[in-house]
């Protein structure tokens, strides 16, 4: 497949970097006693939000309802509102 074969708007990811990056917050906080509920409207993407929970993120943080939708539609297990 080429790139131009693509529909848009789609997300492309270099899959090592992102686990990598996900891995690298996961680093800093050991034995800080801090958990990471990283912010949805970041990537925006269910799949993103798995590899975090995954790596042991505590929980997803959404803003807005159709974050809060997106999460919940996408089975994503923990949201929990930000307070503004």
């Amino acid at each position: 497949m080429r790139i131009d074969d693509l529909d848009t708007p789609c997300l492309l990811l270099d899959l090592d970097r992102v686990n990598k990056n996900i891995a690298t917050m996961m680093g800093i906080l050991e034995g800080t006693g801090v958990s990471l509920r990283p912010h949805f409207k970041t990537p925006k993407c269910p799949a993103v939000a798995e590899l975090q929970l995954n790596a042991g993120a505590i929980g997803i943080t959404v803003a807005i309802l159709v974050e809060t939708r997106n999460a919940v539609m996408s089975d994503t297990p923990t949201t929990m509102p930000k307070k503004t």
